[in-house]
């Protein structure tokens, strides 16, 4: 059965035998469906695959679960998202802040995060222990800073553009391991000027 005109109609709803069709592609305008919480359903009606609520979220479902909804602030996820690259925009319109990929076969990397922008871009990787608390940060001009446990200061700290690094730490530089746990090689503070190779 074929609902609407079938020879050069607007609108045409009808099974063919094999599957069912809203078809309007000889129409014109557009196609609306009006309706303040519209719901798609399985075939047997007893989960939901869609759901879209007017000034609200709408949510798709997998196997009946909520999967993927929108919020008034983005989107909200459950599980795991797979993608091939993430490219996050952040204050100027089209500037990606940074950009994640995953197995860039042709750069021949396993992941590589990119940076938007220039000259002030970093990255930093925080604790998540309540504190915010950084643990290592990369410079755009390739400083690279690793922080003590408390996570305000460097303790370690590479300088690219002199080829230094320097470190700042009390506990100084241990290399190797000999009997007991003796350091192979022990610097300490380089005011003291102590050296000490074991043996």
């Amino acid at each position: 059965a074929t609902f609407g005109d079938a020879v050069g109609g607007d609108l045409q709803i009808y099974h063919d035998g094999s599957n069912s069709y809203i078809n309007d592609t000889s129409g014109t305008g557009n196609l609306y469906i009006a309706s303040n919480q519209l719901i798609i359903n399985n075939s047997p009606n007893n989960e939901n695959m869609a759901r879209f609520a007017e000034d609200g979220a709408v949510t798709l479902y997998n196997n009946g679960s909520p999967k993927l909804a929108t919020t008034s602030t983005g989107i909200d996820v459950t599980g795991i998202v797979a993608a091939d690259k993430l490219a996050v925009t952040y204050g100027v319109a089209g500037s990606a802040a940074a950009t994640i990929t995953h197995s860039d076969v042709a750069e021949g990397y396993g992941l590589k995060i990119q940076a938007g922008g220039t000259g002030t871009s970093r990255y930093v990787l925080k604790a998540n222990d309540g504190g915010n608390n950084s643990r290592f940060e990369v410079l755009a001009t390739g400083d690279v800073s690793f922080y003590e446990d408390t996570g305000s200061t460097p303790k370690m700290v590479w300088d690219s553009s002199a080829e230094k690094l320097t470190l700042s730490g009390a506990g100084g530089l241990y290399v190797g391991a000999g009997s007991a746990g003796d350091p192979s090689i022990k610097m300490n503070d380089v005011n003291s000027g102590l050296f000490a190779p074991s043996g």
